[in-house]
């Protein structure tokens, strides 16, 4: 029966390869919230556009509630960016614990690839040293026979 590739650490490689699953899966969510935030961004800009459209003779009240309107987007405008700054900060965060999760995975890979290699290595030796019986019989065969 072939000797079979083990990697003696295959568990720890298994639980590093999920922590950088689970590290983008994280960034990802904190891009999404950020993305969201953005388009809210252009969807209070948009409605701002819109009530700076000219209205045929305005009354006083329409003209305060366009006004008032104007100030309450803009005040939110102010929040959504500042709550976009701190996403910022926390996707970079993330994206720190990312790139250590797959600096830590790499080691392992390398570990890995370095044992099989040495694997390999080992199985060509013993392959050739299995040959060589092999044709060492036959010639001590062929010789008793003549």
């Amino acid at each position: 029966m072939a000797k079979r590739f083990q990697y003696r650490l295959e568990s720890i490689l298994k639980i590093k390869t999920n922590n950088v699953e689970l590290a983008k899966e994280e960034l990802a969510k904190v891009i999404a919230l950020k993305v969201k935030k953005l388009d809210d961004i252009n969807t209070k800009n948009n409605e701002i556009g819109a009530l700076n459209l000219p209205t045929l003779k305005p009354k006083l009240d329409e003209l305060r509630t366009i006004h008032h309107r104007k100030s309450f987007l803009e005040s939110e405008k102010v929040k959504l960016k500042t709550e976009i700054e701190g996403i910022e900060d926390i996707e970079n965060l993330r994206k720190q614990k990312l790139q250590i999760a797959m600096q830590e995975e790499k080691v392992f890979l390398k570990l890995k690839e370095k044992e099989f290699e040495e694997f390999r290595k080992e199985l060509l030796k013993e392959e050739a040293i299995f040959f060589d019986e092999i044709a060492i019989n036959r010639f001590v065969r062929q010789e008793n026979h003549l």
